[in-house]
C-alpha cells in the first residue's frame, strides 16, 4: 500500500527561503534515486515560516529502507543543519484515496 511522508519544519534564524529550497533540491536529487520513490513536494506558510515536506512512497518497508540511507547522507546532514530540530515533525500514513494512479508520476 503507498504511504505518504509528511514531515513539518522550521529553519533556523539567518536561513532564507532560497537556501532552504537550494538544500531541499540536493535532498531531491537523492531521494528520487531510493528504491520506492514516486513523489515529493516542498511548500511553506509565509505566515509562520513552517515549511512542509511531502514524500509518496511506494509502501512503508521502502520508505523505511530510504529513510535510514538518507539519514546516513551528507545531503541529510546539510538539510538538518538549516533545520530548527525542536520545530520537526515527522507522520506517516497510509494512502487509501488518491486521484493519482500507482502507475503515474503525479508530480
Amino acid at each position: 500500500m503507498q504511504v505518504v511522508e509528511i514531515i513539518t519544519f522550521k529553519p533556523i534564524k539567518g536561513v532564507n527561503h532560497d537556501e532552504v529550497v537550494a538544500v531541499n533540491k540536493l535532498a531531491l536529487e537523492e531521494i528520487e534515486k531510493l528504491e520506492g520513490f514516486e513523489y515529493r513536494s516542498l511548500s511553506v506558510d509565509e505566515t509562520t515560516n513552517t515549511w512542509t515536506d511531502v514524500i509518496y512512497w511506494q509502501n512503508r518497508e521502502v520508505q523505511k529502507k530510504a529513510g535510514e540511507i538518507f539519514m546516513q547522507s551528507p545531503t541529510c546532514k546539510k538539510l538538518m543543519d538549516i533545520i530548527q530540530k525542536e520545530s520537526t515533525s515527522m507522520q506517516l500514513g497510509d494512502i487509501l484515496y488518491s486521484t493519482c494512479t500507482e502507475t503515474e508520476n503525479c508530480g
